[in-house]
């Protein structure tokens, strides 16, 4: 193909055939403003050289905005309400899109009124402490004799008069009520310590033995004012606290020993003299009503009520590791019972006798829940420990045989 030849110079370029027809003139059009970098956004000088070269149809109109309903805020700015008392606030609604959820609030009220953990645990250590503080005095001002012992007031007519029925005891029964008062004590020091305050157990123990001493200050003054009706009520109340707490420290264990000594133990306690304030407030209620089962007269009521304690302390050292502290405080009590029918007044041998055999088969069951315990605890470490030398067996027996 031979190469076009060039053009002369001096000579107009031909004319293209225009779509208006041959001949035609070429429209003119007014020159613009040079167009602004692709990326770049329009400004004020690109828009004011339009407008000077192509005339105002060049220039975009600004976006109108939408017109929207005016809200409270700009209401209240052109309408200022009239003037208010003190105390009146004005509370503006600000829309929000978020949908109202019931639950969220209610959760965030309450979390608001009551305060947050660490307040309520703080709150509830004071209470403690001052309840503990506060009781411990009473109780000693309560049981203190001429000797300065504390033992409650047990001569002639009162409630714990060992001759005043066949559910009476010895006075030095009542030396039982030292160690719930001393463990109460220790554990309103023990809740405050920095290890123990993050501790969940400490959220009903301390309440639980708060009320305990509170309780246990109002049976030993109903017994000092010879009230024996009134401390058969306040006995009942003392052991339903002492099932709680049992049945509490069983379905949530310690986790050390200091805290099964400092939580669990003055609460068992509380619930084994519980059970012998009950009896012996019972022998005296119904010693003053005097109370006749069927015609077989005191005894009968009283081997009634000895079978209602066995049965009943049984069942709750067939709990945990048998509940000794449970079971030797009512054995102490047994004794006492039972020693002051044979050697004080009215005396009786079947009232012994049961008060004996009591104490020995409550002694006969917590030995074995805790034998029992024991053993299985000492069979599953035995597995334990015969499994992991298996494992190590046979991790070593490839190197064995290639020596």
């Amino acid at each position: 193909m031979l190469p076009r030849p060039a053009r002369p110079a001096g000579t107009p370029p031909p004319r293209v055939a225009s779509a208006l027809g041959p001949g035609a003139e070429k429209p003119f059009v007014p020159p613009l403003a040079p167009a602004p970098p692709p990326a770049a956004p329009p400004t004020i000088h690109t828009a004011a050289a339009a407008a000077g070269t192509a005339g105002r149809s060049a220039v975009p109109r600004p976006a109108r905005i939408p017109a929207s309903a005016d809200d409270e805020f700009t209401r209240l700015l052109a309408h200022p309400p009239a003037a208010l008392g003190e105390g009146h606030h004005h509370h503006l609604r600000v829309p929000s899109r978020a949908r109202f959820n019931p639950r969220v609030f209610a959760g965030a009220l309450s979390s608001t009124l009551s305060g947050s953990p660490e307040t309520l645990a703080t709150a509830r250590r004071i209470t403690v402490t001052a309840a503990v503080t506060a009781a411990s005095p009473a109780a000693w001002f309560l049981t203190r004799s001429a000797n300065g012992l504390p033992v409650p007031a047990h001569g002639a007519g009162d409630v714990l008069d060992p001759s005043g029925s066949f559910l009476g005891m010895f006075a030095w029964v009542w030396i039982l009520w030292v160690p719930v008062f001393a463990g109460s004590v220790a554990y309103a020091c023990f809740q405050w310590l920095p290890s123990q305050r993050e501790n969940p157990r400490h959220a009903w123990a301390g309440p639980l033995t708060a009320a305990a001493v509170v309780l246990a200050v109002l049976w030993l003054w109903a017994v000092h004012t010879g009230n024996p009706a009134a401390g058969f009520g306040l006995a009942g109340a003392q052991v339903g606290l002492g099932l709680t707490s049992i049945h509490l420290t069983a379905s949530r264990p310690a986790g050390s020993r200091q805290e099964r000594l400092f939580t669990n133990g003055p609460l068992a306690v509380f619930l084994g003299v519980s059970i012998l304030a009950l009896l012996a407030c019972l022998g005296s209620w119904l010693t003053q009503q005097q109370a006749d089962a069927g015609g077989w007269g005191a005894e009968a009521w009283t081997l009634i009520a000895l079978v209602s304690v066995v049965i009943g302390v049984t069942t709750i050292c067939m709990t945990d590791r048998g509940q000794l502290a449970v079971a030797w405080s009512v054995v102490l009590g047994l004794a006492g019972m039972g020693l002051a029918r044979l050697l004080e007044e009215p005396g009786a041998v079947w009232p012994a006798v049961g008060a004996f055999s009591a104490a020995f088969l409550i002694l006969v069951s917590a030995g074995s829940r805790r034998h029992q315990v024991d053993h299985a605890s000492r069979r599953a470490q035995r597995e334990w420990l015969t499994a992991e030398a298996s494992a190590r067996a046979a991790a070593e027996e490839p190197e064995a045989a290639h020596t």
